[in-house]
C-alpha cells in the first residue's frame, strides 16, 4: 500500500466533499441531471461511471509544489479526483509515486485506484497565462466495505471516456490566472518605456501602445499579417499595401520624431485565442539622418 502521506491532497479533498453532503442526495449510481460548471460556463468535466454520465457542476485544476490536482464536483457532493506528479502538457501514469485517482460520494467510503493498476491521464492543454486546462482520462477504482451481513466485500467502478475542457487552472506561479496583463515595453536611446498594448485587426493586424498624452505623444506600432503564426520575421521598409509584410513605427511628438523601421525583427513567441506574445527590435533613420535604435522590445497583446 502507498504511504498515506502521498494521498494527502486526495484525502483532503474527499474530506471537504463529505462536509457538503445533504440529506436527500442521490445514492451511489444515481446521477442527477447537471448544469454547466458554475465557476466557468465554458468549462466541461465529465466521465462515464459504469455507463452513467457524471457531469461536474464545479471543476478545477490546481498545481502546487509540482503536484497537480484535477477535480470535478457535483452539487450533491460526489467528486472525481486525480492527482498527478508533475504539471504541463503530456501523458501521466497513475501507478506510482504521488499519482492517484478516486471517486467519492459524500458521506461514503471513497473509491481509490488500485496500486497495481496502470492507467493514464493526458493533459492536452495547460495554459497558465489564460488559466485553463484540458485533457482526457480513464481508470478503475475500488473500495472495501462491509455488506449488510458484516462480510467484507470489494466494490469496483469503471470510469471511462473522461474528459475535461477549459477547466479553470491555478498554479503557485500564477494563482490568479485569467487576469492577463497586456503591455508593450521597449527602450529608445537608453530610456525605457512601457505602454498598455492594444490590437486592431483590419487588412492587417496592428499591435500598438502609447502614453495617452496628446500634448507629448509617444507611441509604437507593429504591423503584421492577419494570419500571423509563431516564428521570427524580418521587419522591412515597405508600403502599407503589402499585406504580408512585417513593419514597425515609432513616434515621439516631443522630439519631433517619426520613424519608419528600415530593419529589425519581430518574433511571435506565443499565440492563443486570447492573446499574442512576442519580442522585437528595429532601427531606422530620422529626418536629420540620425539612426534611432529600438531595443528590448516585448509585448503581450489581446486578440480582438
Amino acid at each position: 500500500m502507498k504511504n498515506m502521506t502521498l494521498f494527502r491532497p486526495l484525502f483532503l479533498l474527499l474530506a471537504i466533499v463529505s462536509f457538503v453532503s445533504c440529506d436527500n442526495e442521490p445514492l451511489e449510481g444515481e446521477f442527477e441531471a447537471s448544469t454547466p460548471n458554475n465557476n466557468n460556463p465554458q468549462a466541461n468535466f465529465q466521465v462515464d461511471i459504469d455507463g452513467e454520465t457524471f457531469i461536474a457542476n464545479q471543476s478545477q485544476v490546481v498545481t502546487q509544489n509540482g503536484v497537480t490536482l484535477i477535480t470535478g464536483i457535483k452539487t450533491n457532493g460526489s467528486a472525481v479526483t486525480i492527482t498527478l506528479a508533475g504539471n504541463g502538457d503530456g501523458t501521466y501514469t497513475l501507478d506510482s509515486g504521488l499519482a492517484s485517482a478516486g471517486y467519492a460520494v459524500a458521506g461514503e467510503t471513497p473509491y481509490l485506484i488500485d496500486d497495481q493498476q496502470s492507467a493514464t491521464v493526458e493533459i492536452t492543454d495547460y495554459d497558465t497565462t489564460v488559466g485553463i486546462a484540458s485533457g482526457t482520462f480513464s481508470y478503475t477504482v475500488t473500495r472495501t466495505i462491509n455488506d449488510e451481513n458484516g462480510e467484507e466485500i470489494t466494490e469496483t467502478l469503471n470510469l471511462t471516456n473522461g474528459e475535461f475542457t477549459n477547466v479553470p487552472l491555478s498554479t503557485d506561479e500564477n494563482p490568479n490566472p485569467g487576469d492577463t496583463e497586456f503591455f508593450i515595453n521597449f527602450t529608445v536611446d537608453g530610456d525605457d518605456y512601457s505602454f498598455e498594448a492594444s490590437t486592431i485587426d483590419s487588412l492587417k493586424r496592428l499591435v500598438s501602445g502609447d502614453n495617452e498624452n496628446p500634448d507629448a505623444f509617444k507611441g509604437i506600432s507593429l504591423w503584421m499579417p492577419l494570419d500571423v503564426a509563431e516564428g521570427t520575421y524580418d521587419i522591412i521598409d515597405t508600403t502599407g499595401s503589402d499585406l504580408e509584410a512585417y513593419t514597425a513605427e515609432y513616434d515621439s511628438a516631443s522630439d519631433n520624431l517619426y520613424l519608419d523601421a528600415t530593419a529589425g525583427t519581430i518574433e511571435i513567441t506565443e499565440l492563443t485565442n486570447e492573446y499574442i506574445k512576442g519580442t522585437f527590435n528595429f532601427s531606422g533613420v530620422d529626418e536629420s539622418g540620425n539612426e534611432i535604435v529600438i531595443t528590448g522590445g516585448e509585448f503581450t497583446a489581446p486578440i480582438p
